[in-house]
């Protein structure tokens, strides 16, 4: 059989691997860059191309055993732990009007009370400016927020008076 051409000649240009190993050749593989944020945990954070970001130590003695993936959140505008998203993420059926009930993806807000619908049925994220929704304690399913649920609100003159 006669030899590849190409390789014949890519061999007679490269003298600098004609008294190497073999393994000496093989390229490493693409190591990722390594940073420190103090959002969403205190720690290193090593990027990985082609598959994002990964938490890999933490800045308190911890017993973490795995790399945990970091997503950017397009509805805080912030880094955030995968598990923390998912864990934060949920779909319910809700009452858009007059009787017609939807099924929509809510994400929790910071504040632990608020909810913004940011997913359709489908799951397709749409864009916002995004109305507060919350759980109504009865019940238990999703309404708009009303400003009396609001823990952020700040109280008025007959608020004060009330209590």
């Amino acid at each position: 059989m006669a030899p590849n051409l190409f390789v014949g000649i890519r061999t007679l240009f490269t003298p600098q691997t004609w008294f190497c190993h073999k393994s000496c050749n093989k390229r490493s593989p693409s190591v990722g860059r390594l940073e420190h944020w103090d959002s969403p945990i205190p720690g290193t954070y090593e990027y990985i191309p082609g598959r994002g970001w990964y938490l890999i130590a933490t800045d308190s003695p911890s017993s973490m055993k795995k790399r945990q993936p970091v997503s950017y959140c397009q509805i805080t505008k912030t880094w955030v732990l995968q598990s923390d998203f998912e864990e934060r993420s949920q779909f319910a059926v809700v009452d858009i009007a007059s009787g017609k009930h939807k099924r929509m993806g809510f994400y929790r807000l910071d504040d632990g009370i608020a909810y913004v619908m940011c997913w359709n049925g489908e799951g397709a994220f749409l864009p916002g400016p995004w109305e507060r929704w919350c759980l109504d304690k009865e019940t238990r399913k999703f309404r708009r927020m009303l400003i009396a649920d609001d823990p952020n609100r700040t109280r008025g003159a007959r608020d004060k008076l009330k209590n």
